[in-house]
Order: structure tokens, then sequence, then C-alpha cells
């Protein structure tokens, strides 16, 4: 039957890793019968361009929070020339490929799955969803210094905490998408590094067996880590900055990625000595209680166990605001910034020293002095 897989998320869960490993194996992925491939067309967000290995951006498409018409006369035309596209590929292979990280949470903006349902039985294939889940204070605490680090937000962890929109009810959220695609074409896997690494595996031949697709000598790993987390101090530091940006001016944008880069680039200079979280481990046990019976449901609807999540690792230091290692962050992070300016300011300097050199004017200039200098 052709199928198609769309990877619909969660975000902070490897995705951008996945994509890289389909990226980097298309042609791999092609002779063993599936199909991953970027799109002609291409989306820009105020944070930046679209990557074209997040394929499934499409499906959604550039979405506002609360006005489901507006996002469906705005996205609906491209949703269906990629579907096209797509039903047009089927007619070289039996298995199509999408990845989108944010479809987990764009769910709830629009109807693009309804017609992306439509579409598949008008045209005879399948289509499997496919999410990875951690633990929801894992996934809130991570996506919420991704959010920092992106100039997302400039809320204090606390107010995001108790204000935020994205989804962690994960069976309510899977009850629905079943309802529409049916339980069997749900695929659920825990993200579970720790575990992955016992049993000598990791997330590539994980993704893999959920595709039903054999980890051959073909296939090749992508060069480098993709989507580096910033440390706490890191993302407090940025959060801060974020009050700079606004607006969605070219100049705001280019001055973000360059923090955005400096962050990222410090948490690598003098990484966390301990194991932070947001949640001290009583926080944490307290917020986990709330998803437990439907975490407990999905491990035994949908994986057949008993826990959906394996043990939650080593306690961790609840971080605050006042650490006794912000002092050195922040002297870190703009002695990081300074430093990179002066040597930038240094280059300008020399080649606007050349440019003089040759100019017109310059070369006047000094033979009057050596004239003057003679008399």
């Amino acid at each position: 039957m052709k199928t198609l897989y769309i990877h619909i998320g969660t975000p902070k869960t490897g995705t951008t890793a996945i994509q890289a490993f389909l990226a980097e194996n298309t042609d791999a992925l092609f002779r063993n019968n599936y199909i991953f491939r970027f799109f002609p067309f291409r989306y820009t967000r105020s944070v930046g361009a679209i990557p074209p290995k997040r394929n499934g951006f499409f499906l959604h498409g550039d979405t506002v929070p609360d006005d489901p018409e507006q996002n469906r006369k705005k996205n609906e035309p491209r949703l269906k020339e990629g579907l096209e596209l797509i039903a047009k590929w089927f007619e070289e292979k039996d298995n199509v490929i999408l990845s989108d990280e944010f479809i987990w949470n764009e769910i709830q903006r629009w109807d693009f799955l309804s017609v992306t349902k439509q579409h598949a039985k008008d045209h005879g294939y399948i289509v499997k969803l496919i999410v990875f889940l951690r633990p929801q204070s894992e996934y809130i605490d991570s996506f919420y210094r991704q959010r920092t680090k992106m100039a997302d937000t400039t809320m204090f962890w606390e107010e995001y905490l108790n204000s935020s929109d994205i989804i962690t009810d994960y069976y309510g959220h899977l009850s629905n998408l079943a309802g529409l695609f049916g339980k069997e074409n749900i695929v659920v896997r825990p993200y579970e590094p720790r575990q992955w690494s016992i049993d000598q595996s990791d997330i590539f031949h994980v993704f893999m067996d959920t595709i039903d697709a054999p980890y051959t000598d073909d296939y090749v790993l992508p060069p480098g880590e993709k989507n580096l987390s910033v440390k706490y101090n890191d993302s407090e530091i940025k959060r801060v900055l974020n009050y700079l940006h606004t607006e969605s001016t070219k100049a705001q944008n280019d001055a973000d990625l360059f923090f955005r880069r400096k962050a990222k680039e410090c948490s690598v200079l003098l990484p966390d000595q301990e194991a932070f979280s947001f949640f001290s481990e009583e926080e944490r046990s307290s917020y986990m209680s709330r998803f437990e019976e439907g975490n407990n449901r999905i491990a035994k609807e949908y994986l057949g166990r008993d826990v959906l999540f394996a043990g939650a690792g080593k306690p961790k230091v609840k971080w605050d605001r006042f650490h006794p290692t912000m002092q050195d962050d922040i002297i870190l992070f703009f002695g990081n910034v300074t430093e990179e300016l002066f040597r930038e300011i240094n280059t300008l300097k020399k080649e606007n020293e050349e440019l003089k050199r040759f100019s017109l004017l310059y070369r006047f200039r000094n033979w009057l002095r050596r004239l003057r200098g003679k008399h």
C-alpha cells in the first residue's frame, strides 16, 4: 500500500537531526523505495527562512494563533500544490516521507490534516503519523529555552509555564488524531536517548524502524549537532536581549541571529558543570502527576507496555537567574560579543586603509605632504 509518512514532532525530540539524516540520504532512501524531497517553494518567517529539510512545513504554512479561516485561506492553495506533487511522487515509489516538528502544535490552527486525508483517499494512499514524545516537564523546559533562543518570548519561566499554548495533553491530542486517521495509523515513539545508548542504538535507527525501512550500509550519518540547546544562563541572557527585537525588521533580525550565535558559542565555551532544570524534583513530580493517567494510557494503547517514559534519570539542580555562575556567563557572553566586534572593526580599518592608498585623492595629498616637506 502506498504510504505517506508524516513526522509531526514533537519539537525538541531530535527532529532536526532526523531531518538532517533524511536530507543526507535521499538517494539511499530512493533506492529503498522511499522518497524524501525538498519542495520547489520556500517559506520565510520573521525568524528567518524555513529550512528545506522541514519539507512538511507546507502542510500548515505560516499561521496566526486564533483565526482558522484566515489560516485556511492563506495556506490551502500551497497545501494543495504540495499534495499534487506528492501524488506524482507516488508514481515513482511507494513511500513518501514528510517532516516538520511544528505540525504537532499547528494542528489546532486549522484543518490541514483533514484536507490531507481527503487527498489520500482520492489518490489511493494511506497516511501514517509519527510522533516522538518526551516527558512533559522536559519538553516544556527545553521548548522554553528554544523560544528564548529564537527571540520568540521575553517571558520569565514562571509566566511561560502558566500561559504556554504548546500541547502537553499528549493523550487527548493523540485521540483527536486517531479519530481522524485511525489509531492504527498513529505511531508513537518515546524520546529516550539514554535507553537507546544502552541498547547501542540511536534516533536514526529508531526512525527507520518506525517507517519499516531496513537500516542498511547505504545510509550515512549527518555531520555535527544540528540544533544545539543553549545553557540556562545563556538562555536568560538571550531572553533579556529579546526586548531589543520587538519588530521584524531586517536589522533587528540580523542582530538577533548574531546574539543567538553568541549564546550557542558561549554554551560550548563554558558548559554547565551541573545538570539543571527549571523544575525542582518536587515541582517536576507535581507537574508530571497531571499527565500520569494519559501517559499510562498511551503506553498501553500505542506501545503495549505499562509506562510511557523510562525513569527520570539523575536528579537535576533547579536553576534560577541568581545562580552563582550567572556573573561569569554574562562576562563571557559580552566579552565574546566585544571580541568579535573588535576584530571586525580592525578588519574594516585595514580595508579602509587599503582603499585609501589606491584613491587619487589620498595619493595627491601624500604628494603634497612630500612636496611641502622638501621646502
